[in-house]
């Protein structure tokens, strides 16, 4: 169950952040009208570009902090 879970975990988390990545182009799709709310939205696009390399960021810190951490079990158990 343990196993299932880091399983089903990382894989979300990888699809949610390839799902940021993916909202947080620049490209524009639809129709060439113009709406009054669009102007509001438009800085949006930053603060999802923003929160998905946050995330990146803490992934890959925790990534590194678990590695060494494992790195640093095996080690002392060798030396015992």
């Amino acid at each position: 169950m343990k196993r299932f879970l880091k399983y089903f975990i990382s894989i979300s988390l990888v699809l949610i952040l390839f799902s940021l990545i993916y909202l947080s182009s620049n490209e524009i799709v639809g129709f060439n009208k113009t709406v009054n709310w669009a102007w509001d939205l438009s800085n949006f696009n930053y603060w999802i570009i923003l929160i998905t390399y946050t995330l990146l960021l803490l992934i890959m810190l925790s990534i590194i902090a678990l590695s060494l951490l494992k790195i640093k079990d095996i080690l002392n158990k060798k030396v015992r």
